[in-house]
């Protein structure tokens, strides 16, 4: 029984292209937030081995209390852009779509206890201990600090891979 050198071509391709999309989803999403707590947390904590008073709490607040998430979202740009230079896979600038659909179907399904429930997935109008800090709102928070990073990084790729006009 031979097999067909067509099927196992196609059957390669669509492997790689999973593989590839999983990878790729991981780094825009894990990865661009594990490099946010990185870049964040290393000065506060180089600062601290001279001043132990320093507190951490400010850290925190750059990545998790500011509405929209700016410092994922810088991040995940500059990665995606950086990585798309150099690998050239067509699948990084679909990594938004799987965080994007279980975010919307989070809030779909979650018991709504505030109109505004965008607002508590961006961080805006959430004050300290406020209503975005029960159980729900820090659901959102994790979902919305991957879906900011994945979009970001999907775009930063995007960008990467658009030619620049020649005069």
């Amino acid at each position: 029984m031979q097999t067909d050198p067509g099927k196992v071509g196609a059957a390669n391709r669509v492997f790689r292209t999973i593989l590839s999309l999983v990878t790729h989803l991981f780094v825009g999403t894990a990865g661009v937030a594990l490099l946010a707590d990185l870049v964040v947390f290393s000065p506060f904590e180089l600062a601290r081995m001279w001043n132990p008073s320093i507190p951490l709490r400010r850290a925190y607040w750059m990545l998790t209390e500011i509405p929209g998430y700016p410092v994922q979202a810088v991040l995940g740009l500059l990665l995606g852009f950086v990585l798309a230079r150099y690998m050239r896979r067509g699948t990084m600038v679909w990594t938004w779509v799987v965080p994007l659909t279980v975010l919307g179907v989070t809030i779909i399904t979650l018991p709504v206890k505030d109109p505004s429930i965008l607002n508590q997935v961006l961080r805006y109008g959430c004050a300290e201990g406020g209503p975005c800090f029960d159980r729900q709102g820090v659901a959102l928070l994790g979902f919305g600090v991957v879906s900011v990073a994945s979009i970001a990084y999907s775009l930063g790729a995007t960008l990467a891979k658009q030619k620049p006009e020649r005069r």
